[in-house]
């Protein structure tokens, strides 16, 4: 396992990520031309000028995963439970199957943050989920999401061809639905107590991209939430 960054370095880094944050573009981005279809979907890094590298899933990665999902932001806005076991996650990466896509976010050596799309078959084959985002607590603010998401929407545009690509996200994660929305994800329904959040039943949001249809605009309500995380 690569050594990790001292705090010095991940408070400049932070500092660069913020002066240097990730233009908003286009999810057909030709910058993302190195992306592959497949189990893992890339099959090299996509490196940015900050050092930030996106690129596939490997086994190895898994102890730096489970720091992540195990992050309290992380463990608050996704359905991760903190007594998962390094064990079955590195079993979990091993077994993805070719219609399970995931990339990773790499700065220093070290996996920051990570997403999901699961590609569904049969008479769903144009549909697709992400499954999950999920940066690292120190790293949120800087872009990192966003260029994780700008991945995925790569690969269902350009290589899977999906048309319909939905997600599920709790509604006081503002900063993630203000991100989904500049992406052209448009709001579908809410799921009522979808899953079980500090002891109590929440509801989800319900999200969808539809390729070639244009979105409601997004809700004009001003909000101190960040656009990206």
């Amino acid at each position: 396992m690569a050594a990790r960054p001292g705090p010095e370095h991940r408070v400049a880094l932070l500092e660069r990520l913020a002066r240097e944050k990730t233009p908003r573009v286009a999810a057909s981005s030709s910058s993302l031309g190195a992306l592959r279809p497949g189990c893992g979907s890339v099959t090299e890094a996509v490196r940015d000028d900050r050092g930030v590298a996106i690129r596939p899933v490997r086994v190895n990665d898994a102890a730096d995963l489970q720091a992540v999902r195990h992050q309290p932001g992380v463990l608050t806005g996704t359905l991760n439970i903190a007594s998962e076991r390094l064990h079955d996650l590195r079993r979990e990466i091993e077994e993805l199957g070719p219609h399970e896509h995931e990339v990773v976010a790499q700065i220093d050596g070290r996996v920051v943050g990570t997403a999901r799309l699961v590609a569904y078959a049969g008479r769903m084959n144009h549909v697709g989920e992400i499954v999950h985002i999920m940066v690292h607590d120190e790293f949120q603010g800087g872009g990192i999401g966003r260029q994780l998401l700008q991945a995925l929407l790569a690969i269902t545009d350009n290589y899977l061809g999906l048309v319909r690509v939905e997600l599920l996200v709790f509604p006081d994660n503002e900063g993630a639905v203000r991100l989904y929305e500049s992406f052209g994800f448009a709001h579908e329904g809410v799921k009522r107590k979808c899953a079980r959040r500090q002891g109590q039943l929440v509801d989800a949001l319900a999200m969808v991209r539809i390729r070639g249809e244009e979105p409601p605009s997004p809700s004009a309500a001003p909000s101190d939430a960040p656009e990206d995380y």
